[in-house]
């Protein structure tokens, strides 16, 4: 509900005037501070197309790909009779439904029969890609110099088998996996051209014992893998890389906090108390600067 004080056609211009604000103090912020990545590198790091690029640049496989809103271009891009196709957002994109449950916009397979009106294609672009057979899939989680891969057994479970973000972490099957020297290489060259200190990569690892980039996430989640698979305590290397001034973390932790599961009741706790303190307050904003 828009307060009184605020007629509907300056809604966009509260928006948009917030927003550019948001973003300012955050680059203010990422100048003046600690933080986990630079804010402009983390924000260009999220254009999917130049995580592709820049991919395919320094040697990684990926995807045969289209991005594309025009319905010819589609048309023919998933018409070969011989292939898999799949597509997905640029960006996902969560609903909230009637009944309070929510609904993620996931990897979805698609075949020329069960595309949309050609008015419907053009309203949004998305990603196509040509569907790649897996063995398993593979979350790299680079920190600095730190680099863990962790094995993820998707195919094994059905709702997981197209995209293993499907599935709760729990229903997998996963286990610490070693990299092959060339692929952690080429996993620290893409955050060395991305400007990034910190991200979560995902790989498939082909039928044909070939490893396929899929994206980058600058920000992705990292505490499951220690909370439903592997003993690697994830939480202790990520405050021993926050700790390490230029984010060249050598994978010696420096901190020993017990683990992520001692620690979650007293976590989830801060956590609670910090969204009840954010959503009784009016948050505002004040940049003063003088010559």
């Amino acid at each position: 509900m828009l307060p009184d004080c605020i007629h509907p056609a300056d809604l966009s211009v509260v928006k948009n005037d917030t927003d550019k604000m948001v973003r300012s103090l955050l680059a203010h912020i990422s100048n003046t501070t600690v933080t986990v990545n630079d804010y402009s590198c983390a924000r260009a790091a999220e254009d999917k197309v130049r995580q592709l690029e820049i991919a395919l640049s320094i040697g990684f496989r990926i995807p045969s790909t289209l991005v594309s809103n025009d319905p010819i271009a589609i048309r023919d891009f998933i018409s070969s009779p011989k292939h898999a196709f799949v597509c997905k957002p640029l960006k996902q994109t969560i609903w909230k439904k009637s009944n309070g449950d929510l609904a993620v916009s996931m990897t979805n397979r698609v075949r020329l029969e069960s595309l949309p009106s050609d008015a419907t294609l053009k309203l949004a672009p998305m990603i196509f890609q040509r569907e790649v057979a897996k063995k398993y899939e593979i979350r790299v989680t680079c920190m600095g110099g730190y680099i863990h891969a962790t094995r993820l057994n998707s195919q094994d479970t059905c709702a997981g088998e197209l995209d293993w973000r499907a599935t709760s972490p729990s229903n997998l099957s996963i286990a610490e996996y070693h990299l092959p020297v060339e692929i952690q290489d080429r996993c620290r060259n893409l955050l060395g051209q991305m400007g990034l200190k910190f991200g979560c990569i995902d790989l498939i690892f082909t039928t044909d014992d070939e490893y396929i980039f899929l994206e980058i996430n600058q920000m992705g989640q990292f505490l499951w893998i220690e909370q439903f698979g592997t003993n690697i305590q994830m939480l202790d290397h990520f405050c021993s890389f926050l700790l390490c001034g230029d984010r060249s973390y050598d994978a010696i932790p420096t901190v020993r906090s017990g683990g992520f599961k001692n620690l979650q009741a007293r976590i989830e706790s801060v956590l609670t108390a910090d969204l009840r303190y954010h959503d009784s307050k009016t948050l505002a904003s004040n940049v003063f600067l003088e010559a």
